[in-house]
């Protein structure tokens, strides 16, 4: 018996859903390798939700791309991961963890539910129902991701609520538990007191937590720096400057020559003479063999 259209758009909008629930837990989700466990668990879930409703697709001979599209979740969890590993041993490319997950990895989520419209385009069964349901969840999903990312820090909240408990920890082996990730989030200052552990892996993710803190109060203190300084000027009148160079030439600190990084005769020297020896060496070996 084919698949009734009424069957199809329920299965339509659900996983329209677990895209959307998808995409917020992979911006929930706490940094690798703390969220090693948390992420193996969604993906478990993630694989578990399409294999689940394999007999029915087969007995009701769905269309290919629709069963094709319910691994699409899982296919998120999947790349979120290979950003993490890929940022934890090539840290140049951090800036790849927030571009992905970025106002609730909406970038990702858009993709998922717009392959689902191209398909209700395509099928001509039910189409408005189908395309206004994923309209009236993208929209919404989209205002809060971004207010999210605008300020709002909601998945710093979902995430403690969702990732909290020692029981997260990552092989019994003293792995950070995700909720200290997110505990420190807001509090400026407290990331910089993290003391040093013992553990690589541990220590890794500490440094990570130092470093955004850092980077974040120089930010804060930009800006109040910034506010500081326009509120003085609009209140103080400009002076003249007595001289017409440029500021960096009235500066005193302006070194007479540069220093000198030294070695570099003595290193091209020795080398010449090595290569020298070496050569010598190899002529008195053939002839003696």
């Amino acid at each position: 018996m084919p698949l009734r259209h009424s069957t199809e758009t329920a299965l339509l909008l659900v996983l329209a859903v677990v895209m959307a629930l998808t995409g917020v837990l992979c911006a929930t989700l706490p940094a690798l390798p703390a969220g090693g466990l948390p992420w193996l668990l969604s993906l478990v879930l993630a694989i578990a939700y399409p294999v689940v409703l394999t007999p029915l697709f087969r007995a009701r001979r769905a269309d290919t791309p629709l069963r094709w599209m319910h691994w699409y979740p899982a296919l998120m969890l999947l790349v979120w991961c290979g950003i993490e590993a890929l940022a934890l041993y090539v840290p140049s490319t951090s800036r790849l963890q927030g571009l992905y997950t970025v106002a609730w990895t909406l970038p990702a989520v858009i993709v998922g539910l717009f392959s689902i419209v191209v398909y209700c385009l395509r099928v001509i069964r039910r189409r408005v129902p189908r395309v206004a349901f994923v309209l009236l969840l993208l929209v919404p999903y989209a205002v809060f991701g971004v207010a999210s990312s605008r300020g709002q820090n909601w998945e710093e909240e979902l995430a403690s609520v969702l990732w909290r408990g020692d029981w997260w920890q990552v092989f019994g082996s003293g792995a950070a538990v995700p909720s200290a990730r997110w505990s420190l989030a807001g509090k400026p200052g407290l990331r910089g007191e993290m003391a040093a552990s013992a553990d690589s892996s541990e220590e890794r993710w500490r440094e990570k937590m130092r470093v955004a803190e850092r980077r974040s109060s120089r930010e804060s203190q930009r800006k109040s720096q910034a506010m500081s300084e326009g509120a003085s000027v609009s209140s103080v009148p400009k002076v003249a400057t007595t001289s017409s160079a440029p500021l960096w030439r009235q500066t005193s600190s302006t070194p007479a020559a540069l220093p000198s990084s030294g070695g570099a005769l003595e290193i091209i020297a020795l080398s010449m003479l090595a290569l020298y020896s070496g050569v010598l060496h190899d002529r008195v070996r053939r002839r003696v063999i």
